[in-house]
């Protein structure tokens, strides 16, 4: 897939997907998602998520062939190992240490078996992103991949299980959708007052939709038409008419796919 998951230590990211071994006890070893060249890391720095030796689910972070930040669940725990869909995944803080790295199974943190070293250089690759399998036809995964995703920050453990509990209705797009204006709005100059109340309106609907109860999503869509309303009501004067119409699109954008679903 080329050059994607250019992360360095110092940047969070996340890596989520649903997997299903079709084969039992012949999952151990095999990847799920690497940055990695398959001579081992020949080349400085690289991304692995993968199924342990032992049956858990293990990530690495390398910087080089002598240091490395990993972790590997306990497979008693946990298995992954039953031909069932699992959802797999790692968030990562970007503090360069094990304290910010989670791996994710079902959305559950599940005990760690082993773990490695923190950080202290780049771990940068040249490697090409690949889903299932390492550099090529190296360690494919045997059985099925669904729903690959790569996330620019760290999720929190709330996201995590919301993608879970969502299943085969897929991955919460709405919920990514309303996090992501959350963004927005925190990182525009904005002033505090008007920020803190478009942050708390936004949080009330994540909230609301995060609960998986779609009755709940009828009060997400009236606070984000409130949350329209104080935008449009600020255009212009404590939010640049610019930033305002942006926000007013987000949420439309959101708007529409919510009523979409009812």
């Amino acid at each position: 897939m080329g050059d994607v998951l250019n992360f360095e230590r110092t940047d969070s990211f996340s890596v989520f997907a649903w997997i299903k071994n079709t084969v039992l006890d012949e999952c151990c070893g095999q990847r799920i998602v690497t940055k990695q060249s398959n001579v081992e890391r020949d080349i400085p720095g690289s991304f692995m998520l993968h199924i342990s030796l032992p049956g858990g689910l293990g990530n690495q972070l390398a910087q080089d062939q002598f240091r490395d930040l990993f972790e590997i669940t306990d497979p008693s725990f946990q298995s992954i190992n039953d031909t069932q869909w699992h959802l797999v995944g790692v968030t990562y803080d970007g503090s360069s240490t094990l304290a910010g790295h989670n791996l994710y199974i079902d959305g559950q943190i599940p005990p760690v078996l082993d773990s490695g070293n923190d950080l202290t250089g780049s771990i940068l690759t040249t490697a090409d992103l690949q889903i299932s399998g390492r550099d090529g036809p190296n360690f494919v995964w045997n059985g099925l991949i669904d729903e690959a995703v790569i996330f620019d920050r760290e999720l929190s453990g709330s996201e995590a299980l919301a993608m879970y509990n969502a299943g085969s209705a897929g991955m919460c797009k709405e919920v990514y959708l309303v996090q992501s204006l959350i963004e927005d709005v925190l990182q525009l100059n904005i002033t505090k007052g008007i920020s803190s109340s478009l942050d708390n309106k936004l949080e009330v609907a994540l909230h609301t939709l995060d609960d998986m109860n779609e009755n709940n999503d009828i009060a997400a869509i009236n606070t984000l038409y409130l949350f329209i309303d104080i935008v449009n009501a600020q255009s212009g004067n404590q939010i640049p008419v610019e930033d305002a119409n942006a926000l007013v699109a987000a949420a439309e954008d959101i708007l529409s796919f919510l009523n979409e679903s009812w």
